[in-house]
């Protein structure tokens, strides 16, 4: 279940069944998305292509951050593969930030985010982008950098037009802005963003901006 009659689906996995009904409630009236409320991420049901990817929001746990990701990666990796995963109420200090990126996750929520910071976020996703704050995101991409300057991939030979498309794509540049830009149709914007894709061996913008942090 992903889209039904082109609404949106919400999956809101936690322990507080109640407190999420009314989080539930919330989204569903400001988002037009039918909101689902379960305790176990496996009650989700897998995606099975693009049509039926749903934003499944975890509960961030307030301890065992790192057996809580490991049980996200093995017993539920079928389940949330091909969804648009997220936490939501994350402590401030909890330093679950970066993990949190390496392990694929779009986005998070912290406790205190105002609502309307939350639908911000979530129509963010579902339009494919990426939901942290952006001093998390420089920290990250720059502790890569350092980490890897003298662990460098194999040279990939990406053509000019590559290169600035790829700059544009890693900016946030929208695929008809592009378009528009180097008089191009989104079409062929499609197929470059494939082939670079292939070429640097990623599966999307925000795994772009970390190898092009990396080796560019």
């Amino acid at each position: 279940m992903g889209t039904l009659a082109g609404r949106r689906t919400i999956y809101l996995i936690g322990s507080r069944r109640f407190q999420n009904q009314i989080l539930a409630d919330f989204l569903e009236k400001e988002l037009d998305a039918e909101c689902i409320v379960t305790v176990a991420a496996r009650e989700a049901p897998a995606a099975n292509g693009y049509s039926c990817k749903a934003l499944v929001l975890l509960e961030s746990p307030e301890k065992d951050l790192d057996k809580y990701f490991m049980g996200l990666e093995s017993d539920s990796k079928k389940t949330l593969n091909g969804h648009i995963v997220a936490l939501f109420n994350v402590k401030p200090d909890s330093g679950v930030e970066e993990r949190a990126i390496m392990r694929g996750i779009r986005g998070l929520f912290y406790k205190q985010d105002p609502p309307k910071q939350l639908i911000r976020g979530i129509s963010r996703m579902f339009k494919g982008e990426m939901w942290y704050p952006r001093d998390v995101m420089a920290r990250y991409i720059l502790s890569l950098k350092d980490d890897n300057q003298n662990n460098r991939q194999d040279v990939v030979t990406l053509t000019r037009r590559e290169l600035e498309l790829l700059n544009m794509v890693i900016s946030g540049s929208k695929n008809k802005d592009i378009a528009n830009h180097l008089f191009i149709s989104p079409h062929t914007v499609r197929t470059h963003i494939y082939n670079i894709y292939k070429k640097i061996n990623v599966p999307n913008r925000l795994h772009a901006a970390l190898w092009a942090a990396k080796n560019l």
